[in-house]
């Protein structure tokens, strides 16, 4: 959602010229939360009804309001049924898969926080991994926060900023008298550093003035309300991916949050590049003791067996097979990466031996018509 306002503030600046909001840092980031932007129609003559109201409900302050990514690819005239992404099919990783269902179910039946480090060299598969965890709960009970880092954006706390957004649509979603017992004692505690989320509980009286570390400490303590009352009733994930690019104020938080005595019960999932320097919010929660008396379980991910690589080759392959010489060399320039096995499979250009997989896909994308390649190339810029 986030990612899509910024795409909406491009728009909005290539159509009119001017930014929706101007000003310092700080205060633009209190203003978009409580002022709508000016209707782009009003500062510009002549744009189509349809792209005027795309702009503006990419603007929309509310995420859950923001266009999704069908409602995108339908606004850019791609047919559905031919823009549908391809998902790639899921090979091996029974042993980390048992782990993240083991530390939820410690978290259930013991009523307590726990925490799983998933690390691994880009490509290995770890938000996939994440996936197919969620798609083996299969549990209307489970409620699962999901976000990710993005390296270049600056936003306070932006390690967790995502997951707040998600917070607030997803109790936004809920039943009056659930959205008011989820409601701490101080709700006007959340709306100095959370202010999305204080919007929750509308009537409730805003936090006095106070120095910034007291208020900075009662709305940490709301959160961490909110999030022990929604563990109660529901088994609930927070997972965090891409952490290598979180603020330190965002890991600090999460150690509050979980700090001794009666953390939320809820499973913090953090997953992270290995290759990583380790400096600011990694650096905090990344060693041993980042946090206090609670259950922390490291997995790092590993290159596929050859096996596992042959059946992952198989499925790709399944409707056009490959030569015996063609399936070896897929498999040795692959190394037991999934990501490089399926961008090579994918793959109509000619890929030099050692390519990554990040250059495969860029040798992708340029292969692409201009028209496609405008489109991912606006994607990449607004996330980075």
């Amino acid at each position: 959602a986030a990612d899509w306002y910024a795409v909406g503030v491009m728009l909005y600046e290539c159509l009119s010229g001017l930014l929706p909001f101007r000003g310092k840092v700080s205060e633009l980031m209190a203003i978009k939360r409580v002022r709508d932007a000016p209707d782009i129609a009003g500062v510009v003559y002549g744009v189509p009804d349809e792209l005027q109201q795309l702009c503006m409900q990419l603007l929309d302050r509310d995420p859950m309001r923001r266009p999704s990514d069908e409602a995108m690819l339908a606004a850019f005239g791609e047919p559905l049924a031919s823009a549908r992404i391809r998902q790639a099919p899921f090979v091996g990783r029974n042993r980390e898969l048992g782990r993240l269902h083991a530390a939820l179910h410690d978290v259930r039946t013991q009523a307590r926080a726990v925490v799983v480090r998933i690390s691994g060299a880009s490509g290995l598969g770890k938000s996939t991994l994440v996936r197919r965890f969620y798609d083996e709960l299969a549990d209307s009970q489970v409620t699962v926060l999901h976000s990710r880092c993005v390296e270049r954006e600056s936003v306070p706390y932006k390690g967790l900023d995502g997951i707040i957004d998600v917070l607030t649509g997803t109790i936004r979603r809920l039943g009056l008298r659930e959205v008011a017992s989820l409601r701490p004692r101080r709700p006007g505690d959340l709306e100095p550093i959370f202010p999305m989320l204080g919007t929750l509980w509308p009537g409730s009286s805003s936090a006095p003035l106070v120095e910034p570390s007291l208020r900075r400490q009662r709305g940490i303590a709301a959160l961490r309300e909110v999030l022990a009352r929604l563990g109660e009733r529901r088994r609930l994930i927070v997972t965090i991916d891409d952490f290598q690019w979180a603020d330190t104020d965002s890991a600090q938080v999460l150690q509050e949050l979980l700090a001794p005595p009666d953390p939320p019960a809820l499973l913090l999932i953090l997953g992270y590049a290995t290759r990583s320097v380790a400096k600011g919010a990694l650096e905090l929660l990344g060693h041993e003791d980042a946090f206090v008396e609670l259950d922390v379980h490291d997995l790092e991910l590993e290159p596929l067996t050859s096996a596992e690589s042959s059946e992952l080759l198989d499925l790709l392959t399944a409707e056009s097979p490959l030569s015996g010489p063609q399936r070896r060399e897929l498999l040795a320039r692959s190394s037991g990466s999934p990501l490089l096995l399926e961008q090579l499979t994918r793959s109509d250009v000619d890929v030099p031996p050692g390519e990554t997989a990040d250059r495969v896909i860029l040798r992708r994308v340029l292969e692409l018509p201009r028209a496609a390649r405008r489109f991912v190339e606006l994607i990449a810029v607004n996330s980075a």
